[in-house]
């Protein structure tokens, strides 16, 4: 079963999830969809006063962290989000807005927010086309609700991109050595956190896109690995995806698979992932530039 962005972030059942005793599990549906339940489907129109600014902070969020962004994400009416913790993995599109700070870390995504003192944004990669990091300390905020973000815990990965207008009928790209989080443990002990690697490949049919992925992650001496493709279900639309089933809030190892915009003619694979590492379960996301 394919899946579709959101236009909207349902907020009440993630509510729901953080508060149960800080996190939560979730049964979820074979192939996990975003919260408003999922399917095959295609992206509605944009919605009216949405906002496609780039906003700049300074303060605190991200005063630390050290990465490598060529030019601050620049927003249209296609962006789209993912972002990846202990309690979620959604997918919507970006209707509200955003706010990044100076040095290249997100710090808000529509109603999600990284506030606090002591914010911090680890992972900082990107440049005009996306941004991506991980909420490493500090408090998520959704509304008015806040979910302290301890040193050392998984933390929350995102990554914002921007969406292609159509998928070619036929071809195939080259894909280059990728962007990586630091893949972030989701519990029991070992590293805090790993060192991901991966390889993606896309090609194009009249069915659609044909997105394969492997990431592998290496922590507390050992290497793990998870590989995934839409071969049997290629991704009609650009506005779609394809997780693994059992790949969901808070369990589950897998990828998620879906393709975005790049610089000049090149596509964007995006890859959100869990892969264990000797029974540990480590999260992050990898995105890979594919030229034709």
């Amino acid at each position: 079963m394919k899946n579709a962005f959101n236009q909207a972030f349902v907020v009440l059942p993630l509510v729901a999830a953080l508060a149960a005793c800080g996190g939560g599990n979730s049964d979820g549906p074979t192939t996990a969809g975003p919260l408003s339940e999922g399917g095959t489907g295609q992206v509605g129109e944009t919605v009216g006063g949405r906002a496609i600014v780039t906003a700049h902070a300074s303060g605190a969020a991200s005063a630390a962290a050290a990465g490598t962004v060529g030019a601050p994400f620049q927003t249209d009416a296609s962006s789209r989000f993912f972002i990846l913790g202990n309690d979620i993995n959604e997918a919507n599109l970006l209707e509200l807005g955003m706010t990044q700070s100076a040095d290249g870390g997100v710090v808000r995504m529509d109603n999600l927010s990284l506030v606090g003192d002591d914010a911090k944004v680890e992972s900082i990669s990107g440049d005009a086309s996306f941004a991506m990091g991980r909420w490493a300390l500090g408090i998520f905020r959704l509304f008015s609700f806040d979910q302290p973000i301890a040193a050392g815990s998984t933390g929350y990965h995102y990554i914002v991109f921007n969406g292609v207008a159509a998928f070619p009928g036929s071809g195939t790209y080259t894909c280059g050595a990728g962007t990586f989080t630091a893949p972030s443990r989701m519990s029991g002990s070992g590293q805090p956190t790993g060192v991901a690697s991966g390889t993606a490949s896309l090609s194009f049919a009249p069915a659609g896109a044909i997105v394969q992925s492997t990431i592998q992650v290496r922590a507390n001496g050992f290497l793990g690995t998870q590989s995934f493709s839409t071969a049997d279900t290629p991704l009609e639309t650009p506005d779609h995806y394809l997780k693994t089933p059992g790949f969901v809030d808070s369990s589950g190892n897998g990828l998620l698979l879906t393709v975005g915009a790049a610089p000049g003619n090149a596509m964007r694979v995006v890859v959100p992932y869990q892969v264990p590492v000797r029974g540990i379960g480590y999260r992050g996301i990898a995105t890979f530039v594919c030229t034709p």
